[in-house]
């Protein structure tokens, strides 16, 4: 029986028979039609054939009779799309067919088999289309960390090899505001010059650059700021001392001050013309504070979500006279879903969702109420060293194969960065991935389990399997062991510190188990660690620069799981424990405590190396500042005793 050829995404039809083309220095790349637009694709295919195998081909005008070739041929394959093509390998030719975007994705596939196969390509017939016309990413570079546009071009990159044809930056005070000073102190914006040239690297590899920024909520550095403070819902909110969980929970502007929505205004025209994108994302989500504070009594005559939608048409509406489409979060009007209906008739409902368990409720809602909508499930690694790849995994694949089911517009796939974004991009790119193959064709039989996925998308990435170690799957089983994340460290931080008595939830987490289930945990994570790094030495030499710095930070965000899993008993051992004061007397524990501080010292010297190669300085010092206080506590436990 003859093996499919693992591509990611899969398409919708293939059929392979025996036999192989080998490339040979004879073999002539040609296309039809259109040749000057298309150049460069030649070249780059010519490119993937020498790094891949070595062998280089002749790029023509026309294909050569009696000889080898490799054809494209703009036409149309498929009525209902454009993105639609058709590959033909057999022993003598490579064909591939479609409209100008179908030849663009052939081409990617092509490129697939030939990284996949080398110079013996499978002979095999692909009809391809995608099931969902919008395929998305959401990455947040508002949290903390801000890319450098060098990275951001590379994320582009890798998005169009895996067929994503959209791309969103969520911002909410990290771009450099023309009406502004002081909101753009300090925070390493993205520039006008940033945006232009990113769209226009978007456009040619296929990709949408979408406007995504705040409007609503979640406005807390421009809140704060001496400017705006009094257009908070709260008033006194901007004058409390920094605290990451209140930034990602509060700040919503005050929606019945004239000067709001005049805010709102300066910013989309600040920003929104320099995209060529006909959608805006004006976000609009999470506004928990509407209706609590300055608008409190109005709110009882009218009700909360009587004010969130006046406000958000005033929004739209400012949009609208830009000549765009608005796409905005659902999570605020999924609540009483009777107000779809006041909405403009051509608004893009996100619908997101994170949860594992996931239901179809939600999207089953908007689609009763006749609304445009797009599925948003997300790679769950903020707040995490690593992610949630099994959590993220069910979720990613349910949400989307009910947008499938209720005939959503589209998908975006979501990755934030919540309390400073110590999460990585690079230990979010299985999930990344995941979506855009499942957006693809929801029924990719590769992504029927995590395991077969992992093996399906890793040698696309050139992380193959070593002595039968598959890198996803060492990530998932060392983010399986992480009890303590982030957001119990932070939170516990924050409350010692401070003396904010607010997350004692969290605390839970490090206060209840045993020391023998932390112990147990960190000889686990010992040797998968050292099972990680025994295929990191074996395959790293193998890889490009872009998957050597990813391979390296995912080496290195593993290794914070251990750490963290540590801090906590720790933490544990001196401040939770009955008898806390004699573990202060027991130098043995003690010399434990400093160790294990130094090792998160040296641990964090190489994460800012890592920040720094691919992002600004941006908000790096502010996890500094936690992870050195984290070590402080270690060498000094007795600064702290459980109130």
């Amino acid at each position: 029986m003859i093996k499919y050829p693992g591509l990611v995404p899969s398409p919708q039809f293939y059929e392979v028979v025996d036999g192989h083309f080998a490339i040979t220095e004879d073999t002539v790349i040609s296309i039809q039609e259109d040749k000057a637009r298309k150049k460069k694709w030649l070249i780059d295919l010519r490119d993937i054939i020498y790094n891949e195998i070595g062998v280089e081909v002749i790029i023509s005008a026309i294909p050569v009779k009696n000889g080898k070739n490799i054809v494209l041929i703009q036409e149309e394959v498929a009525a209902e799309s454009e993105e639609a093509y058709e590959l033909v390998i057999n022993n003598n030719n490579i064909i591939i067919k479609g409209q100008y975007k179908g030849l663009y994705y052939g081409i990617k596939t092509l490129k697939q088999l030939i990284v996949k196969y080398k110079n013996k390509l499978p002979v095999i017939t692909i009809k391809d289309k995608p099931a969902f016309s919008n395929r998305g990413w959401m990455i947040d570079i508002t949290r903390g960390r801000v890319p450098k546009l060098e990275y951001l071009f590379e994320i582009v990159d890798l998005a169009s090899d895996f067929k994503v044809n959209m791309l969103q930056l969520y911002i909410e005070h990290t771009f450099m505001f023309e009406f502004t000073s002081e909101i753009n102190v300090g925070k390493d914006g993205l520039r006008g010059e940033d945006i232009i040239a990113l769209d226009a690297y978007c456009q040619e590899h296929m990709i949408q650059l979408v406007p995504c920024i705040a409007t609503f909520g979640h406005l807390y550095e421009i809140l704060k700021s001496d400017s705006y403070k009094h257009l908070c819902e709260y008033e006194d909110y901007p004058n409390e001392p920094y605290d990451w969980m209140k930034r990602q929970l509060h700040h919503t502007l005050d929606c019945t001050n004239p000067e709001s929505i005049e805010l709102v205004r300066n910013m989309l025209k600040n920003f929104v013309p320099l995209f060529r994108s006909p959608i805006v994302n004006i976000c609009g989500d999470e506004t928990f504070d509407i209706g609590k504070g300055k608008n409190k009594e109005l709110a009882q005559q009218v009700g909360g979500t009587e004010l969130y939608v006046n406000f958000l048409k005033e929004v739209m509406s400012i949009v609208e006279e830009m000549g765009k489409k608005v796409m905005f979060f659902g999570d605020m009007i999924i609540k009483h879903p009777e107000y779809l209906e006041e909405l403009p008739k051509d608004v893009i409902c996100m619908n997101w969702n994170y949860d594992p368990e996931v239901t179809e409720d939600d999207t089953y809602t908007f689609m009763k109420a006749g609304v445009v909508q797009y599925v948003c499930p997300g790679t769950i690694g903020w707040n995490r060293a690593l992610n949630d790849y099994e959590g993220a995994f069910q979720n990613i694949t349910k949400l989307i194969r009910y947008g499938e089911k209720y005939k959503a517009d589209g998908v975006l796939v979501t990755d934030w960065g919540d309390f400073g974004s110590i999460n990585c991009l690079s230990t979010s790119l299985q999930g990344l991935i995941l979506g855009a193959a499942m957006s693809w064709n929801p029924k990719d039989s590769n992504c029927d389990s995590l395991q077969s996925y992992h093996e399906a998308i890793s040698p696309h990435l050139g992380y193959e399997d070593m002595d039968h170690l598959n890198l996803f799957s060492l990530l998932t089983d060392i983010s399986n062991k992480m009890h303590i994340t982030w957001e119990h460290l932070m939170k516990w931080y924050f409350d010692v510190s401070f003396g904010n008595t607010s997350y004692g939830a969290a605390h839970e987490f490090i206060e209840e188990p045993d020391c023998s289930f932390f112990r147990s945990i960190l000889e686990e994570l010992e040797s998968l660690l050292d099972k990680l790094e025994d295929y990191k030495g074996k395959v790293y030499s193998k890889l490009n620069f872009s998957r050597k710095r990813d391979l390296e930070e995912a080496v290195h965000m593993a290794k914070l799981v251990k750490l963290w899993q540590h801090i906590g008993l720790m933490i544990k051992k001196f401040y939770f424990e009955p008898e806390g004061q004699k573990a202060l007397e027991n130098r043995e524990l003690r010399e434990e405590a400093i160790s294990l501080a130094a090792q998160t010292e040296k641990w964090l010297i190489k994460y800012e190396k890592l920040w720094r190669a691919g992002n600004k300085e941006s908000e790096l010092y502010r996890i500094r500042d936690v992870m050195t206080s984290l070590c402080h506590y270690l060498r000094e436990p007795g600064i702290y005793r459980h109130r």
